[in-house]
């Protein structure tokens, strides 16, 4: 199991959609906008296709009408009923779009009776085709020929001695379908251009709804990277200032919190390193005096480091040799733990790093795991470089941490998950990692964060635990302080 805390810098990807929020606003805004103009579109369309149809059908129920009427005058006793038909187109003058004819089965070869005018149908041409709509069993509907649509419909009539024949109105609606398709066109034509000023107009009002976010934005960017003084300049009074203006009000508390903390650490480190000095003076010398003196010494240095880390430009790097840098942090770390390690990794070639930071947090790395080791022989420290970044860590052979407690062995005021002034006395010593004096692997963290990179720990091998630290080699042109609990676990 490994545990990773990060820095502000390293914080996991959001989880969610990539597109920007005014993006996402103007495309809703179009989708929706959208919908509603091809609804009118096809609207408009349907209804006017039912209005050229109906127009024909009233056209064609007109002209039957007249025929029917002229019928009832006409005396079919002394004449039969192709004459009648006959008759009846001599008199009618058709519309562009109309064409009036006869049809009679009897006469083979030519069943058809036509009118001068124009047929803008087609049917003089295909008696064929006007047989099968009047023997269809229909007397109107809807048909094609050669692709063209039309409207007709028939009457029949019979003489005396059952001779029956057909009269025929057929009107197209081809011209009026095409018309409707150019109307359409320009409609669909002037939908489009309203939809792309819709997206202007949203991508504007949205980019000026969401300025005062954007602004929260950068300048919590800016926070993270430089000081607690920045603030938003608001104005108006709707939810967006409204946002701007709790936003300043939290950084208000946040920049009073940290000052007060780092205030009442420096003052009581002062405090007690004037009460050790004095106790110094007027205790005399016992090892017991000694060890505990040295110990709270420890508390009063890593208090101060934890004070310092906050501010900007904790971390001053500088290029430094990572292989010379990794012999002087092995050296250091046996000078201060009295204890011989083995150097299983050695980094190599050059990084802009902050070289006496990392020796603090290797030397706190050291001490933590020679209080957990059981054998002191088993103590490895190791560095190395990886896609762009120097890893450092420590391992010893000791139990190792629970996910709970490697969730918190970074915390300031815990380790291995439990508070320094009230350790865990429930389990036995040899099952448990032992409470590191001070606040050593917080001050790893700090160094971790300081540098943009992060601390870690892993017991993922059985009867071995590594912490460590990892650091990017080319930092940022203004190196940051990390923000209290801004970090994350992950496990």
């Amino acid at each position: 199991m490994t545990a990773v805390l990060t820095s502000p810098a390293k914080q996991r990807t959001p989880v969610g959609s990539h597109l920007p929020a005014r993006l996402r606003i103007v495309a809703w805004i179009l989708l929706t906008v959208a919908i509603g103009l091809v609804a009118v579109v096809i609207t408009i369309r349907n209804t006017s296709v039912a209005a050229v149809e109906r127009r024909a059908n009233e056209d064609v129920t007109q002209e039957i009408d007249q025929f029917m009427t002229f019928a009832e005058e006409y005396d079919l006793s002394t004449s039969g009923p192709v004459q009648l038909i006959a008759a009846h187109l001599q008199q009618q003058f058709p519309e562009d779009d109309q064409v009036m004819l006869g049809y009679v089965p009897y006469r083979a070869g030519a069943p058809l009776i036509t009118h001068t005018a124009p047929d803008p149908v087609g049917l003089t041409a295909a008696p064929g085709h006007v047989g099968d709509m009047v023997q269809s069993g229909a007397r109107s509907g809807t048909s094609e020929l050669d692709g063209s649509p039309f409207r007709w419909g028939a009457v029949a009539i019979e003489d005396p001695s059952g001779q029956r024949a057909w009269f025929v109105v057929a009107v197209t609606t081809e011209e009026g379908l095409n018309q409707v398709d150019r109307e359409v066109q320009v409609v669909a034509g002037v939908c489009i251009g309203g939809l792309l000023l819709t997206a202007l107009v949203a991508w504007a009002v949205a980019g000026q709804i969401l300025g005062p976010v954007r602004a929260v934005r950068r300048a919590a960017a800016e926070i993270t990277q430089h000081d607690l003084d920045r603030r938003i300049d608001t104005s108006g009074r709707d939810d967006v200032a409204a946002l701007a203006t709790t936003f300043n009000a939290m950084l208000d508390r946040i920049s009073s919190s940290f000052t007060a903390k780092r205030r009442f650490a420096r003052v009581a480190a002062g405090h007690m390193y004037a009460s050790l000095e004095r106790l110094e003076r007027q205790t005399p010398s016992s090892p017991d005096r000694d060890a505990e003196i040295a110990r709270m010494r420890t508390v009063l240095r890593d208090l101060t480091t934890l004070a310092d880390a906050g501010r900007p430009g904790y971390a001053e790097r500088r290029p430094v040799d990572l292989g010379e840098l990794t012999t002087r942090l092995a050296g250091r770390i046996e000078e201060e733990t009295g204890t011989e390690w083995a150097v299983e990794s050695r980094a190599e070639g050059t990084g802009t790093v902050d070289p006496d930071l990392l020796e603090e947090a290797v030397v706190r790395l050291a001490r933590n795991a020679l209080q957990a080791t059981r054998n002191r022989t088993a103590l490895r420290f190791g560095a190395r470089t990886r896609d762009g970044e120097l890893a450092i860590w420590v391992t010893d052979d000791g139990p190792g941490l629970d996910p709970e407690q490697a969730e918190r062995i970074f915390n300031r005021f815990s380790d291995t998950g439990r508070s320094l002034d009230q350790p865990d006395d429930s389990e036995p010593d040899e099952n448990r990692r032992t409470a590191v004096p001070g606040f050593g692997l917080a001050v790893v963290r700090a160094v971790a964060d300081a540098h943009q990179g992060t601390a870690w720990v892993d017991t993922s091998e059985p009867g071995r635990c590594s912490v460590g630290l990892n650091v990017p080699l080319a930092g940022p042109e203004a190196d940051t302080g990390a923000l209290e609990g801004t970090g994350e676990v992950r496990v």
